[in-house]
């Protein structure tokens, strides 16, 4: 109702921001498990992992339990032999809020007691218990042991527990998925990958012939996004919903093992939930040429059965995934919308012209239904053990010299099918690859594997990224570089990410990437008004219009941003507003202009507007009344946003609004104001939600039409910033224009607005 209330509001313009290769760099986000640096969810509890407990089929423990909230140890600590030379874990110190459903004695358990538990409290009438969890500069393991657990009042003990989160510092009492931090670090980037994020090469996946159900998929009410089971990765929800608060394209990687049916749930998730404007590029599953990932045994397997040879399959399977997209979203949007890529093994560009040609011959022209072919464009440093660090950066300047030849190569294969060329992954390789050797006695770390963390730590390292992408892969021709990682862990396994902590983005990497794609400048505020009447009264729980530039760089509403279809989202764009230091929502975010949901309880004070980088600030007058009606011009009249009563016909001119049925208004008839500032309820709305009820004012609302007094059948908040009003024409008001007045708190609504009345 909300949306469409105001959807002829709002005229909002964009304005492209001039970046030499903005829109054609893209991140691969890290899987967020209790080792992550990206700190993706604000409550810790969407990522713990059971430790040795039975669960029920959500992955809730059923008896007393222990669970590993966090382990950012530098690798390897736990077998003290420290790759890092630097020793560096984040700084995940603060004051947590935990909440459970259940009863349970809480403890933690830490390395030399850096945390405690402390406030705890039990709610029975609720069944939830809640405690203060205090950490310690320098923890970096934490676990929680919960022991006489009552899962229900009165309920047996060792029974376990339900609902747990563990909200990060900030947070408490937040209702958002992911962190301020971890959006803050999104917005240089066009296109999010989620090949971790889905735990795409997971060893858990189904074994050839079993496949992968729709029904086997996680979801945001499991317990944890660790493995469950056959439920592998982060719930498809929290992907999309990433997007759509974001405004980024999102890459996609289908699991190997899944049955058309999941391919097609899948296509309609995102048909009805993803915003309309994102791209999907979809890939099939991640590597399936690399004998390490259970996928590729998979797809191997698949092959035999179906006489086939690995390649051709795989290259079939991307075509029957792209088919599956183009009948939910219509065959039109492939290759527009929908764009499948093509990925196989580097370097190996005869094997790419095999599988091309192959879906040539078996379906026709390979651009029909593939956007582009993909391969990495990975940056190695092959050099003795005995390598300096600046051994180890000549010996990657190197390896950026040979990609270019690559480059060259695979640009022309993807040139003769009429395709993209593009990096599914890419960046610096320091990774096992390099930083390990295999021995009869198992795999161990290079001797001067901690050479190779501190060469990415470089400032050289941030020259040879930035020469690599650019005067590499860009100019031979290149289409899209998607970096891998946005954040990581440095050690034996890679040193992949941009940032080893996502609130630090001052890496020489992320300074490299921002020399690419540029980098934003500091929002500024000019003015401000009511988003309802354009003036400066503006009352506790309202819309309130705040202008300037350098907000979000793109439009962004909550309409496809709203979480489970309930929570608003209080950072859309990586725009947030806090006014008096309390949390807002936002409603619109764009270039030039906010539309900003106060709190209910707002008072007058600074209204702070912050983006990745930085804060304007704006002081701005609340007072308990603000009356006023959403409206929208037509010719050289405002007209209130008004509908027939149980219709969505708007009272309007008959065909004055392109698309919309409209009719005047006659007296007699009942009609539907949207309005805002009409002061307190009676309840208790609550707060940064979509209202599930409607509650009446708790004060008198008069309206007037023409001059005529008219009858208001009701008046109250029916959503959050939106009043409704029912009124009945009164009779005596005369056809044509006329004027509308709304009072409430003895103020009234500015003046100018009208409504057509016919006869």
């Amino acid at each position: 109702m909300l949306a469409r209330a105001l959807a002829l509001c709002f005229l909002l313009l964009v304005e492209a921001l001039p970046q030499t290769y903005s829109g054609r760099i893209g991140i691969e986000i890290e899987g967020p498990k209790e080792g992550s640096r990206s700190r993706a969810f604000v409550d810790l509890g969407r990522g713990f992992r059971p430790v040795t407990t039975p669960v029920d089929d959500r992955g809730w423990p059923t008896t007393d339990a222990t669970v590993l909230l966090f382990d950012i140890r530098p690798v390897a600590a736990w077998e003290n032999n420290i790759d890092d030379p630097d020793r560096f874990s984040p700084d995940w110190s603060g004051r947590y809020t935990v909440s459970f459903e259940g009863r349970a004695d809480l403890a933690v358990s830490t390395p030399n007691n850096r945390a405690a538990i402390s406030n705890v409290q039990y709610d029975a009438a609720t069944n939830i218990t809640s405690a203060d969890l205090v950490v310690q500069t320098g923890a970096e393991l934490l676990q929680l042991v919960f022991t006489n657990t009552r899962r229900t009042p009165g309920g047996a003990t060792n029974t376990g527990l339900r609902n747990l989160r563990v909200l990060r510092p900030g947070y408490a009492g937040s209702k958002q998925p992911y962190s301020n931090e971890f959006l803050d670090a999104i917005p240089p980037f066009q296109i999010l990958r989620f090949m971790g994020f889905t735990e795409t090469n997971s060893d858990f996946a189904p074994r050839w012939p079993e496949t992968l159900e729709w029904s086997d998929r996680h979801t945001p009410a499991d317990a944890t996004q660790q493995r469950l089971g056959k439920r592998i990765g982060v719930a498809w929800e929290y992907v999309i919903h990433l997007a759509n608060i974001t405004g980024k394209d999102i890459w996609i990687n289908v699991p190997a093992p899944a049955s058309d049916n999941y391919v097609r749930q899948l296509a309609r998730l995102l048909q009805t939930t993803l915003r309309p404007g994102a791209n999907i590029y979809l890939e099939h599953s991640n590597e399936v040429w690399n004998p390490g990932f259970p996928q590729q045994r998979w797809n191997t397997a698949a092959a035999g059965a179906e006489a086939t040879t690995p390649i051709r399959r795989h290259a079939r399977r991307l075509y029957e995934i792209s088919r599956i997209f183009g009948e939910v979203f219509g065959q039109a949007e492939i290759n527009r919308r929908i764009r499948p890529v093509y990925a196989w093994w580097p370097g190996r560009t005869q094997e790419y012209r095999e599988a091309l040609n192959y879906i040539r011959a078996t379906f026709g022209p390979p651009s029909q239904f593939f956007y582009g072919m993909a391969t990495t464009h990975y940056i190695g440093a092959r050099v003795t053990e005995t390598a300096a660090v600046g051994d180890i950066l000549a010996a990657m300047r190197q390896a950026a010299e040979t990609l270019r030849l690559g480059d060259q190569q695979h640009k022309a294969v993807a040139d003769d099918f009429g395709l993209k060329f593009l990096v599914y992954e890419g960046g610096p390789d320091n990774g096992q690859n390099y930083a390990t050797v295999t021995t009869p006695n198992g795999v161990r770390p290079v001797a001067n594997v901690g050479n190779h963390i501190l060469a990415n730590r470089s400032r050289e390292m941030r020259e040879i990224i930035v020469g690599d992408i650019r005067d590499g892969f860009f100019a031979n021709g290149g289409d899209l570089y998607m970096y891998f990682t946005l954040s990581s862990a440095y050690s034996r396994w890679g040193c992949w990410g941009l940032t080893e902590d996502i609130v630090n983005r001052n890496t020489e990497k992320f300074l490299g990437l921002y020399e690419l794609v540029g980098r934003g400048s500091a929002p500024r505020i000019d003015r401000y008004s009511s988003s309802a009447t354009g003036t400066l009264a503006i009352a506790p729980g309202s819309l309130l219009s705040v202008y300037g530039e350098h907000f979000s760089p793109k439009e962004l509403d909550w309409t496809y941003a709203i979480w489970e279809g309930r929570v608003l989202p209080a950072n859309l764009g990586a725009v947030r507003v806090r006014l008096n230091g309390k949390e807002c929502h936002l409603h619109y975010a764009g270039p030039f202009q906010l539309n900003v949901l106060l709190p209910p309880d707002a008072t007058s004070g600074p209204l702070e507007v912050t983006t990745p980088y930085g804060t304007a600030r704006v002081d701005i007058e609340v007072t308990p009344f603000a009356p006023g009606l959403f409206s929208y011009g037509l010719g050289n009249v405002r007209y209130a946003s008004a509908l027939h009563a149980g219709t969505r016909t708007y009272v309007a001119p008959a065909g004055a609004l392109p698309g919309y049925d409209s009719r005047p208004a006659r007296p007699g008839d009942v009609i539907e104001l949207y309005a805002s500032g009409l002061g307190p309820v009676a309840g208790t709305p609550p707060t940064g939600e979509v209202l599930s009820q409607a509650y009446p004012t708790a004060g008198a609302v008069r309206v007037t039409v023409g001059g005529v007094p008219a009858r208001v059948l009701y008046s109250g908040l029916v959503n959050a910033g939106l009043y409704q009003i029912n009124v009945e024409i009164p009779t005596g008001v005369s056809a044509g224009d006329q004027f509308f007045v709304v009072e409430a708190g003895n103020r009234t609504s500015p003046s100018g607005i009208a409504l057509r009345i016919g006869q």
